[in-house]
């Protein structure tokens, strides 16, 4: 080999190695980018309180095993951007609301994602995470409650059992805000 053609192919090499460079700086650029436009919108910050749910009962009506979530303070969270989970530890269960608002104060199957521990008759779900009454706006603010009812049939809460209730802002999967509600005897 001469010179001359070992500093063609040196030539070649640097070239490609440059362009390599380039290439892999400009993904850079761009993956930097793509996180500075996600720290833009970070998800909604919520200060609530889960009222204790009362277990139970027989001829206690529509009273027993009702989960209350009260917005205490912070962001107003849209809850068409959150889903509602709630996970019963001591019996080994989670379920799921997506798709809220709810049309109405009835929970049709379709709103929810695993077992569904929801009683599902009209008026057993209230508040912001429907879209009936004076918290229609599909916004939950400061000041707004909403509740469900677990079925009886589906789980028996006792005194003394723990419900854990989440409400994720599902495009991040973060949770807003998580709180646990002790079960009572009422």
């Amino acid at each position: 080999m001469t010179a001359d053609t070992t500093r063609g192919v040196s030539a070649v090499v640097g070239t490609v190695v440059l362009v390599a460079l380039v290439a892999v700086l400009a993904a850079g650029v761009f993956a930097a980018g793509a996180a500075v436009e996600s720290l833009d919108d970070p998800p909604p910050s919520v200060v609530a309180e889960a009222d204790d749910v009362v277990a139970a009962c027989s001829g206690c009506g529509s009273a027993d095993q009702v989960v209350r979530l009260s917005h205490r303070g912070g962001d107003a969270v849209a809850l068409a951007e959150t889903d509602l989970v709630v996970d019963l530890p001591g019996h080994d269960l989670r379920t799921r609301l997506v798709d809220l608002p709810l049309p109405h104060n009835c929970l049709p199957d379709s709103h929810v994602e695993g077992p569904d521990l929801f009683d599902g008759r009209c008026g057993r779900v209230a508040g912001s995470v429907t879209a009936v009454g004076a918290d229609d706006d599909g916004v939950w603010s400061a000041g707004e409650s909403f509740s469900v009812r677990l079925s009886e049939g589906a789980v028996r809460l006792d005194p003394g059992d723990e419900v854990v209730v989440r409400l994720v802002h599902a495009p991040s999967g973060t949770t807003v805000t998580e709180r646990t509600a002790a079960v009572s005897s009422g």
